[in-house]
């Protein structure tokens, strides 16, 4: 849905991260799932897109800056949708399991929460300004497992619908494969290389937010 055309299957068949999640049975396919769907929702469908943002607080260090991007933006039918829906989670998982969950998702937001607010407040491509809140939630995450890296499919997604209407610029695909490589990896190593393929995604839609900060 976010590339546009059919070859969107077969690149996110090819995400190491994909694999990394089949062999644990976890949680990622959700996560980027919700993400992914809501915002490609949201310019269309922003009531629908918000209750895919609301649902996404059931791993709340992923939701954390969602709310940032949609005021700074000015989606504000998504941000009320949004803010019942995760009212509703929150008072379901308080009920279940109490508020130590919840204490720990606060002390990563900072500058990622600038770059964001930023970024969707600016005239941005809105490519670049999902890329951009995708990719800045997964650096503000206090905790980061393999099989959240399945998220970082959706900038990478963004990414190539950019590449398909505007071309990939110089080193695009050399830097894709290298974040694509250090997502492989990932599990067999005690460096932070999960970390290092999300910086390098980064880089790259920064370059992209600099270099065309919005279309003719």
């Amino acid at each position: 849905m976010i590339v546009g055309d059919r070859s969107g299957y077969l690149l996110a068949a090819a995400f190491p991260a994909i694999l990394c999640n089949l062999v644990v049975g976890q949680n990622g396919f959700l996560s980027a799932g919700l993400l992914g769907c809501a915002l490609v929702l949201l310019e269309r469908r922003p009531v629908m897109a918000g209750v895919l943002f609301g649902l996404l607080t059931y791993k709340p260090h992923l939701g954390l800056l969602v709310p940032v991007a949609l005021i700074a933006g000015g989606n504000w039918r998504a941000f009320v949708t949004a803010g019942i829906v995760a009212m509703l989670m929150a008072v379901a998982s308080w009920a279940a399991f109490g508020t130590a969950t919840w204490q720990a998702f606060v002390d990563s937001i900072g500058l990622a929460a600038v770059c964001v607010a930023v970024v969707w407040r600016g005239r941005a491509t809105y490519e670049v300004k999902a890329a951009t809140l995708v990719t800045a939630a997964l650096l503000a995450t206090p905790y980061l497992y393999t099989y959240d890296l399945v998220v970082l499919a959706i900038p990478l997604a963004f990414l190539f619908r950019l590449a398909r209407d505007d071309g990939f610029l110089p080193h695009d695909l050399a830097g894709i494969g290298l974040a694509c490589a250090l997502v492989l990896i990932f599990p067999f190593v005690n460096s932070p290389v999960g970390l290092g393929a999300i910086l390098v995604v980064a880089v790259l839609i920064a370059r992209r937010a600099l270099l065309f900060p919005a279309r003719p």
